[in-house]
């Protein structure tokens, strides 16, 4: 008698786990590779924006000698005259934090003192000729740029349009808190010096009665970037950042290091600090004489400034040495900002920095 055979149907379930889970790991690659995908044309489109943008303001200028002291996103970009160089001003593309980008819109800042503007965008991977991270369109052209969120001061002496030798009476800031560091009176003016550091200005303050007064106190920096060449003068007790009331910033009474042992404040002390990219103990950054430095720190909680220069008030306490840029956050910036900032100081002034 013959015995008929059994036929086995469909999957064990080993085998359809097996599939499941190839299934899985192909749909994972899928969603990745759309979501890349979706991040790259959302980059393409920033690119794109800022640069339609820039054509119009190039095109509003060529017929009114300025650019236009604000813009809105979604609205009209028109001339006193009544012409529309763009129907609608296009905002960033959403989800807006792609890679390390804030949920910002773009930022558009207006200088009327230099007839200068910055156009800020972020993009979340390197597009074309642009880094990703934050990068800034000027009428100079496009750059790598610095994060904008919770900046509190931003003094660039090359958005001073002075002659060199000039005195500076003033000097703005370029950042969104629109802060202006001015001297009292004329004996306590520093000089504007052009062509010092790759072909840019600094302002050179004589470390004997210079200073500059913020119009606003900041009493909550937590991120700072000075950059500085320090003159020949072996001042004592010189602060980084001045201060009518607080010595936050207390220089050391022998001239070789930026921060005292003792009165600097603890937040500063305790914190994160970096010479030229590299990290070291705040108590350690010496001044150089010989180059420019760039001299960054992140605090432990809030350190306050309301000057450029002197120690409150106290005679022969004042900055001495050339000041080409400075930068202060009211948070602490994550590492990946921080590059940034050190990217855009780096490559505009053509500094050794290690990052």
């Amino acid at each position: 008698m013959l015995q008929s055979k059994k036929i086995k149907l469909g999957f064990t379930l080993i085998e359809l786990l097996v599939v499941i889970a190839i299934i899985g790991v192909l749909s994972t690659m899928a969603i990745i590779a759309l979501g890349s995908a979706r991040a790259k044309a959302r980059d393409s489109k920033r690119v794109a924006d800022i640069k339609q943008i820039s054509t119009a303001l190039e095109l509003y200028y060529a017929d009114n000698s300025n650019y236009p002291t604000t813009m809105t996103v979604g609205g009209a970009l028109v001339s006193p005259s009544g012409v529309t160089y763009m129907g609608s001003i296009p905002s960033n593309p959403t989800p807006r934090n792609d890679g390390d980008c804030p949920s910002n819109d773009y930022s558009y800042i207006y200088s009327t003192t230099t007839n200068k503007y910055s156009l800020g965008f972020c993009l979340g991977g390197s597009f074309s000729n642009f880094s990703s991270g934050f990068n800034m369109a000027t009428n100079e052209g496009f750059f790598s740029s610095v994060p904008t969120r919770n900046l509190s001061l931003w003094l660039k002496a090359d958005s001073i349009n002075l002659n060199n030798g000039d005195q500076v009476a003033a000097w703005s800031d370029s950042g969104p808190a629109s802060r202006i560091a001015t001297a009292i009176s004329s004996t306590v003016r520093p000089i504007y010096k052009t062509g010092v550091i790759n072909s840019k200005p600094i302002v050179r303050f004589d470390g004997i009665d210079d200073v500059l007064t913020l119009s606003s106190a900041i009493n909550n920096a937590r991120t700072v970037f000075f950059l500085i060449k320090w003159d020949g003068q072996m001042t004592s007790y010189v602060p980084l950042l001045g201060s009518l009331s607080y010595y936050d910033f207390h220089g050391t009474a022998s001239s070789v290091y930026v921060f005292d042992s003792l009165y600097t404040s603890a937040y500063i002390k305790n914190g994160l600090a970096w010479n030229n990219g590299v990290s070291i103990d705040p108590l350690s950054i010496a001044k150089d004489r010989s180059n420019f430095q760039l001299i960054e720190f992140q605090t432990t909680s809030d350190v306050r400034t309301d000057n450029i220069s002197s120690d409150r008030s106290i005679p022969t306490r004042n900055l001495n040495g050339d000041v080409a840029e400075i930068i202060i956050y009211d948070i602490s910036l994550s590492n990946s900002e921080r590059k940034q900032v050190e990217n855009y100081l780096g490559n505009k002034y053509n500094l050794s920095i290690v990052n």
